[in-house]
């Protein structure tokens, strides 16, 4: 039994073969009317408290859960308090991580507006899984991908990322 085992973590330690609950978020963000900067950071609210997303990271491990996306970052340190879009209760966002998938949220668009505040929606993007299959090939053919917004609709897809290289 020991010696099973230690078989087990060896090959779980071998690229490309993944333990059962690793779990990926998939998504990207673009930003328009607020200033000229390309955001940096994605601040949302979870299981491990506030984290910041690195934009421009697209496929990333992550702890499964709710998550509420807090606020945007346009510079450098997120300790920086200038250049922070914050995002009010009533406009964010709320979505589930599920243990064990590739998390596929879409590109968030934030728009802000002159009067009526922030409009924030995802956008389901294709280029946005052939650019995952691109980065992380291995995660693809180990996992499954949910779309994070739909809990209710627990649908899995597989993803041959071969067959999108080849479009």
């Amino acid at each position: 039994m020991k010696g099973t085992a230690v078989v087990l973590a060896a090959l779980l330690s071998l690229p490309g073969i993944l333990a059962a609950e690793e779990t990926y978020i998939l998504f990207d963000i673009e930003v328009s009317g607020y200033r000229d900067d390309d955001p940096v950071w994605l601040a949302v609210e979870g299981p491990d408290g506030l984290t910041h997303w690195r934009v421009e990271k697209y496929i990333f491990a992550i702890s499964p859960g709710k998550y509420r996306v807090d606020h945007v970052d346009f510079h450098e340190s997120i300790r920086f308090r200038h250049g922070t879009l914050h995002i009010g209760e009533g406009e964010s966002i709320t979505f589930d991580v599920r243990s064990g998938f590739i998390n596929f949220l879409g590109t968030l668009l934030v728009e802000k507006k002159k009067r009526q505040g922030l409009e924030m929606r995802f956008k389901a993007d294709e280029s946005l899984v052939r650019l995952g299959c691109q980065l992380n090939p291995a995660v693809f053919s180990e996992l499954k991908v949910v779309v994070a917004l739909l809990p209710d609709q627990p649908h899995e897809y597989e993803v041959d990322c071969t067959d999108l290289a080849s479009e």
